[in-house]
């Protein structure tokens, strides 16, 4: 036993699905009556007290509680989806809306509120994740609600855009195939920027680079696109490599990254190997490899030999 003077927060995480904290419990419906549950808790003691005139300070942790159950929604069984929008909003009815002047992003919690009052699941759980689909987004990457403006209740809560969140932007660079001979280097993949698809082949593009590794020097090389449902665009390439003849001559190895573009967005990923990846290596000057983290490379031939030896 010891007495410190410092301040501390232990986080104990329990690994148990048998005896998950109510905060670990936000997956299952339950969770969100115990929720429901403890704020008239708070709310009976603060009325005792004679601290309604405070109500705002915890009603900003109801906003952000039952805002926050938007990503899971879909994952409760139907019946208890169904019970979702009338338990949450009989609460809701009597927040202190002041709490709105001081929660975090309040523009996008705003938006949140609006489709959690008006009972709208899709538009409320696909504001959290987007396994549900997509809501209209402009070409600066905002997520589009003014086709929701005037039909609603709470249209004063909506904003017109609001910039979608960065974990809502999953990129990806994907490779399913390669093949690597004397001649030429063929990939096939996938790629995307999450919620931000490109609207036709004129705002979408893919393009190969290669890195060297040493110089950080890079070479460019245009891919065959076609696009696809779920915000992805399939690619095809094929390197003359004659490209990294020097580069594998030198011993110096080769990254591959993927540049892509979708609107107005432009970003450079690292190729990803999927688990299932067929790579082939038919050559004598170097050799398709992936790291430890899933990672593309081009190794020259006699790298590879001396870690085989």
């Amino acid at each position: 036993m010891f007495i410190h003077c410092g301040t501390h927060y232990h986080w104990r995480k329990r690994e148990s699905l048998r005896n998950l904290s109510i905060t670990q419990k936000n997956f299952m419906f339950r969770a969100v009556a115990d929720r429901v549950r403890i704020h008239r808790e708070i709310d009976r003691f603060l009325m005792a007290q004679g601290l309604l005139g405070h109500r705002y300070i915890k009603d900003i942790r109801a906003i952000l509680d039952f805002t926050c159950y938007a990503s899971n929604l879909y994952r409760y069984l139907p019946h208890a989806r169904r019970r979702f929008f009338p338990l949450v909003n009989h609460y809701l009815q009597d927040i202190d809306v002041r709490a709105f002047d001081y929660v975090p992003e309040p523009e996008l919690v705003r938006a949140r509120y609006f489709f959690l009052r008006n009972g709208m699941p899709f538009e409320f759980a696909a504001t959290a994740s987007v396994s549900r689909g997509y809501l209209p987004v402009t070409p600066d990457g905002c997520f589009d609600f003014r086709a929701f403006k005037g039909k609603h209740a709470f249209d004063h809560l909506l904003p017109d855009s609001v910039r979608v969140p960065p974990g809502l932007q999953p990129e990806k660079a994907e490779l399913l195939a390669a093949d690597l001979c004397n001649r030429a280097l063929s990939l096939k993949g996938f790629g995307q920027i999450g919620y931000l698809p490109p609207r036709s082949k004129q705002d979408a593009g893919i393009t190969v680079i290669l890195q060297n590794r040493t110089t950080k020097e890079e070479r460019r090389i245009p891919a065959v696109i076609r696009l696809l449902p779920q915000r992805r665009m399939r690619f095809v390439a094929a390197v003359d490599v004659a490209l990294l003849a020097d580069w594998l001559a030198l011993q110096q190895t080769a990254d591959l990254f993927l540049e892509i573009r979708a609107g107005t967005l432009l970003k450079k990923l690292r190729l990803y190997a999927d688990p299932h990846a067929k790579l082939g290596n038919y050559g004598r000057c170097g050799k398709l490899t992936v790291t430890k983290y899933g990672n593309v490379s081009i190794v020259p031939a006699a790298v590879e030999q001396r870690k085989r030896a």
